[in-house]
């Protein structure tokens, strides 16, 4: 089981590499600069390959961890931590913003992924996924697309799933977009004519879209959240790192 999910890890790195990934990661980011432009913190935990950074790209938090179960290699300042999703070795309530960019799709356990991030999250703390949308052109395609390679690869999960569970898990959802509404393009001439369909389509079907960006917020629980806010502070390392647990971590480094 566990070698499955390693294939399936490269499967992904080696799809956002690809023209259609790229094309795909940019348009998510797009529509979440907004989002950005507005989180505050000092810890932003990514649970994926560092390739997906451009999701992040003009975020204000100064401390970005990665998190995979894949090692990568050292070409970064940021802090890479090999680990399992479900089982997240960062100190509890010590990061404020956590990223989901195709996690859950690829994850034995995807409750088991947001229950970790939610005891990761500081109160009142951001979760940001993005992920398939089965009842879309991409779902469609899907049905009729060798299962062997990503994204295709993956398990879709409809949005109101996701937001039922993060709901159970003390969330609020704050943001729900939906994006690309159309199959995979090929060539400038061509982008420019789906392109006006893909704004048609965000206008009159919105629920349609390939992918789907869902923003929820932690809830703030009380008279303990200042302790649990202060007592998370205090568990940050020396070097500017959240004081990372044994539990499930395999290697750790600078990426």
């Amino acid at each position: 089981m566990k070698n499955i999910k390693v294939i399936k890890g490269e499967q992904i790195d080696t799809w956002r590499q690809s023209k259609f990934g790229r094309l795909l990661t940019n348009i998510e980011s797009q529509n979440l600069v907004s989002f950005w432009q507005t989180a505050r913190g000092d810890y932003l935990l990514m649970l994926g390959d560092p390739l997906a950074e451009r999701l992040i790209y003009g975020s204000q938090i100064k401390n970005r961890i990665f998190l995979s179960p894949q090692a990568y290699p050292a070409k970064r300042d940021d802090h890479c931590i090999q680990a399992d999703y479900e089982a997240l070795p960062i100190s509890p309530y010590s990061v404020q913003t956590i990223v989901l960019p195709h996690v859950l799709e690829f994850s034995k356990d995807p409750y088991q992924v947001l229950r970790e991030s939610e005891m990761t999250l500081a109160p009142q703390g951001y979760v940001v996924l993005v992920g398939f949308n089965p009842l879309s052109l991409l779902g469609l395609r899907r049905l009729f697309t060798s299962r062997k390679q990503a994204p295709w690869s993956g398990k879709f999960r409809f949005a109101w799933r996701i937001k039922d569970w993060l709901q159970l898990l003390n969330f609020n959802i704050v943001e729900e977009k939906h994006v690309f509404y159309l199959p995979r393009v090929q060539g400038h001439r061509l982008r420019s004519v789906y392109a006006v369909l893909d704004l048609i389509g965000k206008m009159l079907f919105p629920i349609f879209g390939g992918v789907y960006i869902l923003i929820a917020q932690k809830k703030q629980f009380g008279m303990y959240a200042d302790r649990v806010q202060w007592s998370a502070a205090a568990d940050v390392m020396p070097d500017g790192l959240v004081k990372p647990m044994t539990r499930g971590m395999q290697h750790e480094q600078d990426c």
